[in-house]
Parts: structure tokens; sequence; C-alpha cells
């Protein structure tokens, strides 16, 4: 997790990201000590990332009321705590429309581009993480402990 959010505060801060901690945070979110694990994480946060970011811009692009924004945000926020339990809960889609929607309710005029710009620093962070997870971390624990049973990604 260290190599990978390094790499992701580096990538953040080469790229001039206006928020240096969304990838980062993107990376601790989905590098677990399993690998299979792991990948799955990565995978629904990916998806539950596009999907929310696109119902967020779609509110954003219908939604010109200060006050109809936080109420579809509100109901964002609870259908995420009805479906948690669910496989459809446990990726952050209702979670990043959420998010979205309330920190672009600070101004509305530039939602899109909010929702735009965070999708984009959360998939660095995910793209980053699995990439490490996948390929330095088995080799590290090997050279580490050689009876590891960790296998390399491309071996059955």
């Amino acid at each position: 997790m260290g190599i990978g959010t390094s790499l992701a505060l580096a990538v953040s801060y080469a790229a001039g990201f206006a928020k240096i901690g969304w990838a980062p945070s993107a990376v601790g979110n989905v590098v677990r000590y399993d690998e299979t694990l792991s990948r799955k994480r990565a995978w629904l946060r990916f998806y539950g990332t596009l999907g929310g970011g696109a119902m967020a811009a779609v509110v954003l692009a219908l939604v010109t009321d200060l006050r109809t924004l936080v109420l579809f945000a509100a109901l964002s926020g609870v259908l995420n705590g009805l479906f948690k339990l669910t496989a459809l809960g446990k990726m952050p889609l209702f979670y990043t429309a959420t998010i979205l929607l309330l920190y672009s309710a600070n101004d509305i005029t530039s939602g899109s581009d909010n929702v735009l710009m965070r999708i984009g620093y959360n998939l660095v962070g995910i793209t980053i993480g699995v990439l490490v997870v996948i390929y330095p971390f088995p080799r590290m624990v090997r050279l580490v402990n050689p009876k590891s049973t960790i296998e390399e990604p491309d071996k059955p």
C-alpha cells in the first residue's frame, strides 16, 4: 500500500491535481493483503466510480436549484444505506454519487467539471493500486519469503 500511495501522490503532484489526496486514498481503498480481494475491490470501485459519477453528472446537468441538488444527494445517501449489504451496495455507486453531489453543492455551475475531475483522480488511484498489487507485490513477497504461496499473475 505504501508503494501505491506514494506513486499515486507523485502522479498527483506531477499532473498538478487540485486535490492531491484523492488518488492516494483510492489506492488505500483497494489495496489489501490478499491479491484477489484487492482486484475485486478495485474493479468494484472502478465501476462504482464510473456509475456514481454518471448519476451525479446527470443530476447536475438537469438540476439548477441547490435545494433540489441536496435532495438528490440525500436520496443517494439513503439508497447507499439501504443497499449496503447487497451486491450493488458493495460497489460504491450511491456513495460516489452522494459525495460528488455534495462536493458540487459549493458551486453548482462548475459541478460537471468537479465530477469529471474527481472521477479522473479516483481512476488514477485505482489503476495504480491494481498495478502495484498485481505486479511488484507477489515478487517482493517472494524475495522476503521464497516459500510464499502468492502466485505470479501470469502463472496458473
